[in-house]
């Protein structure tokens, strides 16, 4: 949760440098109602803190970028060896360390100063790039100790992005990144992002660009793979935040020009027209947010549908009961039941396997066999499984309720006592 606010500050500091006060304000306050951030800020997961150290490390480069001194290089390699070590996608931000580098050298060349490959090669500066993975394996000594089982998790993450994700979030990742991006309670942020991209092009600032070539870049390897999730974006938002604020300077500008031109027949001043761009921007902002951002307040002060599942079968069931538990299920006492856990599901093992081990209970979760039923679904072999269970098997009791870590007030945990086919 600090990271997380620390990125809303960090997002205002950057975009302060770049555009100004009142469009940095503009572009934090986006991101600190934003409820996709607000959402995962409070999840024990690597991508909120991922988040932030993206965009510390786009800070650090904008810095290097502007100064073009050593220090600043190496500071900017160290902060994105550390994101990466967060999380490792984030390594796609070292393009922002790239642009930076080619930004001064660029600069260096109008000045008169020749580039040859000797110089670059003694450059000083290119330390930062060596930064990278140092602070990377500094803060994953893992990798250290054991590479070989290291790098064979990083082949089972590629591939689990590649063929073998969950059922039901394969598919066009572009399509679902976008999706997400311009829901209506994320609309204005990307917007104005958007708008903040062309105008970083358009103006050539140095600053914005390098930010939003480290915002393309990790759009990119979240919407190729073909297994999709939503926190993977995570990284990305307050990246979107600080071209948000570029998006308000941009307006602030367009708006002042056009006040500038109608001056005789306008009694306002620039700085009232930008106070009403800032008020207009913000309310257009809250109004398709509060009612989700509350949504996501109430879950996460209601009781878990799981916990009410967990309480009730440990006061109603046996003692001793074996009882098969899928993924997003209740969390039951091992030593009060026999425990049967099946990650990917109670579809993949038939069902006369659960008579045949003495299994005599089974908890289904809607996040786990929701995805079968959804809209678009099609037909599939799960899909008959679980339709199986709910005819055959007997429903002993239904928990209705929120999940504390999803978007919905209303989720079933399902008790089923197994019978004999």
């Amino acid at each position: 949760m600090l990271l997380c606010t620390a990125a809303v500050l960090t997002v205002y500091l950057v975009a302060r440098r770049l555009v100004g006060v009142w469009p940095a304000f503009g572009g934090a306050l986006l991101l600190a109602l934003s409820p996709f951030h607000m959402f995962f800020s409070d999840f024990v997961t690597t991508d909120a803190p991922a988040a932030t150290g993206l965009v510390v490390a786009a800070a650090c480069c904008v810095v290097a970028a502007k100064s073009g001194r050593r220090n600043a290089f190496l500071l900017a390699g160290a902060a994105l060896g550390i994101a990466a070590g967060l999380k490792y996608n984030v390594a796609a931000g070292a393009t922002m360390l790239v642009a930076a580098y080619a930004v001064v050298l660029a600069r260096e060349a109008r000045s008169g100063t020749p580039i040859t490959v000797r110089r670059l090669l003694r450059d000083p500066r290119l330390l930062g790039f060596v930064c990278i993975p140092a602070a990377f394996l500094l803060t994953t000594p893992y990798a250290l100790v054991h590479p070989r089982l290291f790098w064979n998790d990083v082949d089972s993450v590629v591939l689990h992005y590649s063929v073998n994700g969950h059922p039901g979030v394969v598919g066009s990742s572009l399509a679902y990144t976008l999706q997400l991006m311009f829901i209506p309670s994320e609309f204005l942020l990307s917007a104005l992002a958007c708008v903040g991209l062309v105008a970083a092009i358009v103006r050539r600032d140095v600053g914005m660009v390098i930010v939003a070539v480290g915002a393309l870049t990790y759009f990119i390897v979240v919407a190729t793979p073909e297994v999709h999730f939503d926190r993977n974006l995570v990284p990305l938002w307050p990246l979107l935040a600080v071209l948000a604020a570029g998006g308000i300077r941009a307006l602030f500008d367009l708006l002042t020009r056009l006040q500038e031109r109608l001056r005789s027949a306008s009694p306002l001043r620039a700085p009232a027209v930008r106070a009403a761009v800032l008020a207009l921007v913000l309310a257009a902002g809250l109004v398709p947010t509060l009612g989700l951002t509350l949504q996501i307040g109430a879950i996460r002060t209601s009781t878990d549908v799981r916990q009410t599942a967990t309480e009730w079968i440990a006061g109603n069931v046996p003692a001793g009961a074996s009882i098969a538990v899928e993924s997003y299920g209740p969390t039951l006492d091992p030593q009060q039941f026999h425990i049967t856990y099946l990650r990917f599901g109670l579809n993949t093992e038939p069902l006369n396997w659960y008579a045949q081990q003495g299994i005599q209970y089974a908890v289904a979760s809607e996040g786990s066999y929701a995805r079968y039923f959804a809209p678009g679904a099609g037909p599939s072999a799960a899909h008959d499984a679980y339709q199986a269970m709910f005819t055959r098997w007997t429903v002993v009791r239904t928990f209705v309720g929120p999940f504390t870590n999803g978007e919905d007030l209303c989720q079933d945990v399902i008790l089923l006592r197994i019978t004999s086919p």
